[in-house]
């Protein structure tokens, strides 16, 4: 794995970083969302001390979440070291890692709704807010790279295709005003409607 990239600052409320994985030849990128009760990390690879201590001058970090089984990255060793709990679906179970399981409907913090996503990777969720006009945050069940661009995971990477899809319509009936990824930019404006127009374009 190479070396992450500079903390990009989104908003006063986001920001992400990412590094290329040459193991699995896929971008991959972490997102920090600003709570009421602190700091969340979503999907968190390995991070600077240096941004990790800016992300804590901008509000101290108090969870992780892990959307997906594949997406454990260096959740556990960030959790011990910043002693703050993991979430996850009890699907993403891995080993013997310590994590608090959460399922659809639940909320880590009070503003961060867990959206569970079936047929895609094991204990895939979606993190949804509705803070600031929505926004979504995505694991493996939506992708925004090269060479698909916004597209659904390929199927030949998903349990089952045809599930995973209609998990996701109930994403598209959201107020989402933008996403973010497991792999690959946000998507800054008008995340829903473009997320409807995958479907149309079936």
């Amino acid at each position: 794995m190479s070396s992450p990239d500079q903390l990009q600052i989104v908003s006063n409320q986001f920001a992400i970083w990412h590094t290329f994985d040459r193991s699995v030849k896929a971008d991959l990128f972490s997102t920090a969302v600003v709570t009421p009760e602190g700091t969340v990390l979503v999907d968190p690879i390995p991070i600077s001390s240096t941004n990790l201590s800016e992300l804590q001058a901008r509000k101290p970090i108090s969870a992780i979440i892990v959307t997906s089984q594949n997406h454990w990255r260096a959740s556990d060793q960030l959790g011990q070291q910043l002693s703050v709990p993991i979430f996850g679906h009890a699907a993403a179970q891995v080993d013997d890692l310590v994590f608090v399981p959460v399922g659809n409907g639940d909320r880590v913090k009070t503003s961060l709704e867990i959206i569970a996503i079936e047929g895609a990777a094991p204990g895939e969720i979606a993190i949804f807010s509705e803070d600031d006009g929505g926004t979504m945050i995505v694991g493996d069940a939506l992708i925004h790279v090269e060479p698909y661009g916004f597209a659904f995971l390929p199927p030949k990477y998903s349990d089952d295709h045809r599930k995973m899809r209609r998990s996701l319509r109930r994403l598209a009936e959201r107020p989402v005003k933008r996403m973010f990824f497991a792999h690959g930019l946000p998507i800054a404006w008008n995340a829903a409607s473009r997320l409807r127009s995958l479907f149309d374009s079936e």
